[in-house]
């Protein structure tokens, strides 16, 4: 397989996370409806997981001397705290099938058994069980 600089491999996938629909729900929760309520928690559990999985990224990308991906703010997200969980539901869903497929292409640029390739697919791993988790509501 060719050497694939994992710099170049992760920051994107770091970039995904910064800037993801999910980033919003931790800054101001929105409205969640009553048929909705229960996706609280599992919310909360993805939220969490999300900080762990940019915290890794971040560390194998500056093991590697990289300068990590930034979280760009964007004018029209000030109108997000007016939306409601029903609304942003099919964009989280949306956002983690993209997800798998940017981890599933990154995947298959490393080596089986590397540490580069342990932690993607780790990563993976989490995103399906996240998407399963919100199409299940």
């Amino acid at each position: 397989m060719t050497a694939v600089n994992p710099v170049i491999l992760l920051n994107p996938l770091l970039d995904d996370e910064l800037n993801s629909p999910a980033r919003y729900l931790e800054v101001a929760m929105p409205y969640v409806e009553p048929e909705l309520v229960n996706l609280r928690e599992p919310l909360k559990q993805m939220l969490e997981t999300r900080r762990w999985r940019c915290r890794e990224l971040i560390a194998e990308i500056q093991k590697f001397d990289g300068e990590p991906a930034v979280y760009r703010f964007r004018k029209e997200e000030q109108y997000l705290a007016f939306l409601s969980l029903k609304y942003l539901l099919p964009k989280l869903i949306e956002w983690k099938n993209c997800a798998i497929l940017l981890h599933e292409r990154a995947l298959m640029q490393t080596d089986e058994g590397s540490d580069l390739h342990d932690l993607i697919a780790r990563h993976l791993e989490q995103h399906r069980w996240e998407l399963d988790e919100l199409s299940e509501r």
